[in-house]
Parts: structure tokens; sequence; C-alpha cells
């Protein structure tokens, strides 16, 4: 039962960082890209450059969560990484 729930945590914490790729692309960047550019962000390269974040998010987390364990930290940004569970 155990190793479901650590399944189940694993795909909840790829989909958060997803979503929060996602949100930052299409909300932060093409902002930016709008106000001093005056051109959008096609929708391709949207994707493209979310999945980009996701995978820096999750390797983040990832490391996060290592630096944690080997020092004995639990909480803020500790052995629970970026999401916290």
């Amino acid at each position: 039962m155990t190793n479901i729930i650590e399944a189940l945590k694993e795909a909840a914490r790829l989909i958060l960082m997803a979503v929060l790729s996602y949100l930052l692309t299409t909300g932060v960047l093409d902002m930016l890209l709008s106000t001093y550019f005056g051109t959008t962000l096609n929708p391709t390269v949207a994707l493209q450059v979310s999945g980009v974040l996701t995978v820096g998010l999750r390797s983040l987390d990832k490391w996060l969560h290592e630096r944690g364990k080997d020092k004995g930290k639990e909480g803020l940004l500790g052995a629970k990484g970026l999401t916290g569970f």
C-alpha cells in the first residue's frame, strides 16, 4: 500500500509542477512579451517552454529533497522539496 501512495504522491508532484510551469509560461512570459515586444507566445513554443520549466522544477525539487535528507532538515525547502509532500 505504501508503494501506491508514493507513486500517487510522485504523480501529484509532477502535475503540480507542470501546472505551475504552464501558468508561468502563458501568464508571466506571455505578458512580458506582449508588454515589451508587442507580440504573443506561439502555443507550440509555450508548450515546449512549459516542458523545459517542468523538468527544471522537478530537478530542483529532487535536489532540495536530497540535500534536506543529507542535512537532516525537514521543514521549509528541506527534505520535502518544493512541493512539501
